[in-house]
């Protein structure tokens, strides 16, 4: 190839090279289109996933204002078992339910009976005459054959009723001494008592008194 001559110097021009077939320069993408392209797609996310969330929330409050069923909070649950123990208590204060009164024994049966018939009854039987009388309020009718002091007891005085000539007699106990006093011998008196034994030595009353 032959050297070309530059026509406004004297010195030779560099060696002419001519371009190779099909070569295209390279091109250069524009930074800017680029970095806007970025920050769009950024956004572009950021407002689906906000919308996401907000369809999510916004689900489950409208869920929870339909829903009629009440609802009970952390606190609530927690403070209700504190209201049990109140009907315990409640339950252990004492019934205040009338109590049936409680009924009174009936007053044992007072039995009549004249001094001679009761000791009759212990000369011809005393084991019948024992459960006859046994626990029973005897009233005594008799003639008063004397006002005595108990053998072994000067301080305890003793009435005894019974017949004229009979060898035995019933012995009162526990006469006041005010009415002993105005009792005089062969006076026809009754007695009221509680029948203690009688045998032997005759019938015994005690907690006697004359009516």
């Amino acid at each position: 190839m032959r050297n070309r001559r530059c026509p406004t110097n004297s010195h030779r021009c560099l060696p002419f090279q001519p371009p190779m077939p099909n070569y295209q320069p390279p091109r250069q993408q524009p930074k800017a289109k680029g970095h806007w392209l970025r920050t769009w797609l950024f956004a572009g996310g950021a407002l689906i996933i906000g919308i996401v969330i907000g369809t999510t929330g916004g689900g489950n409050d409208d869920a929870a204002a339909s829903d009629p069923r009440p609802t009970t909070t952390v606190t609530e649950r927690a403070t209700a078992p504190a209201s049990a123990p109140s009907k315990s208590k409640a339950s252990s204060k004492p019934s205040t339910a009338t109590k049936p009164k409680a009924t009174k024994k009936p007053a044992s049966k007072i039995i009549s009976v004249k001094a001679s018939k009761v000791v009759k009854e212990f000369e011809d039987n005393e084991f019948a005459a024992d459960n006859k009388y046994k626990g029973k309020t005897l009233k005594i009718t008799g003639r008063v054959d004397k006002v005595d002091t108990d053998l072994f007891d000067d301080s305890q005085y003793i009435l005894d009723l019974g017949e004229e000539y009979e060898l035995l007699s019933v012995q009162c106990y526990d006469i006041p001494n005010g009415q002993l006093a105005k009792v005089s011998k062969g006076d026809t008196v009754t007695v009221i008592g509680r029948f203690d034994d009688g045998g032997d030595f005759g019938v015994k009353i005690t907690d006697a008194e004359i009516v």
